[in-house]
């Protein structure tokens, strides 16, 4: 292999490594807590969505949306809520965590109903569940 040669490939591959290596914000739904099978009677109490930001993504520029689609033909939107700034926690490197509390049945869970994190300026989804 010429130098020339060597050289380019090396050169390349750099590219590559430094690529893999930018870093990424990832906005995620970390737990959802729904139907509370220790309070049959009361049921649905205390309903939240956990959602964290890592590397350093500001939380509040997110929605978190919630689809109702009991109707098979087109899930309807039944809330929309802003995400609140967080707390920052340090659990292996350093994260922000929001904690989203919903009235009683306020989060429906049905086989389709879902919930969606969406960037608002550009209506990105972020996650859909």
């Amino acid at each position: 292999m010429s130098f020339k040669k060597m050289r380019a490939a090396c050169l390349l591959g750099s590219v590559f490594v430094f690529a893999s290596l930018s870093a990424q914000a990832d906005v995620f739904i970390n737990e959802i807590h729904y139907d509370d099978a220790d309070t049959p009677t009361s049921g649905d109490n205390n309903e939240s969505l956990e959602i964290v930001a890592t590397n350093g993504e500001d939380l509040t520029l997110y929605d978190v949306v919630l689809y109702n689609g009991s109707t098979a033909t087109a899930a309807t939107t039944y809330d929309t809520d802003a995400i609140p700034t967080g707390s920052n926690v340090t659990c292996g490197s350093q994260v922000r965590i929001a904690v989203l509390t919903y009235a009683v049945n306020g989060l429906q869970n049905g086989t389709a109903d879902a919930i969606a994190i969406v960037r608002r300026s550009d209506s990105a989804v972020m996650q859909f569940i």
